[in-house]
């Protein structure tokens, strides 16, 4: 079954990086940049689903999302995310570059993506353990992203 896409504006972006090295066999996870979107903007949607049920354990997409860059000027990011499992997924989020100009070469690298609501986010407090952060988003590789390096290039001169 399809999904029907949905798109929505970023309404929040961080990086979750682990405070102690202790990750174990899920290194390779880390940092993951999480992107928070408003509840409603995302109801009905798959991802909404799997977030319901994410208290619990560690949900991690089987798909993919990419990064592009929308607009130059002023510049604007796309993710698209893609999944088939364990709901079939399809959304888009847009968000803007400029507050991440200091990421955009790790965003051009491909790292794991945490999706989220803000209403989920807000309930992370400081000193949360990296276990219950993760349970409280849905997970998904990136791909590395040309347009996004590019991009990084020319913010860094």
């Amino acid at each position: 079954m399809l999904a029907t896409t949905v798109t929505a504006l970023a309404r929040e972006a961080l990086l979750l990086w682990p405070r102690e090295n202790r990750h174990g066999g899920d290194a390779d996870l880390w940092p993951v940049f999480v992107v928070a979107v408003d509840d409603d903007d995302i109801a009905g949607n798959a991802v909404a689903s799997c977030l319901k049920q994410a208290h619990s354990t560690v949900t991690l997409l089987d798909g993919v999302c990419h990064w592009s860059v929308i607009t130059i000027d002023d510049p604007l990011l796309g993710l698209r995310v893609e999944a088939a499992a364990p709901v079939p997924v399809a959304l888009r989020i847009v968000l803007p570059a400029g507050p991440l100009r200091s990421e955009l070469p790790l965003l051009a690298a491909g790292p794991t993506v945490g999706l989220t609501t803000v209403n989920r986010a807000r309930e992370l407090g400081n000193g949360v353990d990296a276990q219950l952060a993760l349970r409280s988003m849905v997970l998904v590789r990136s791909r590395p992203a040309a347009e996004v390096a590019a991009l990084a290039l020319e913010r860094a001169s």
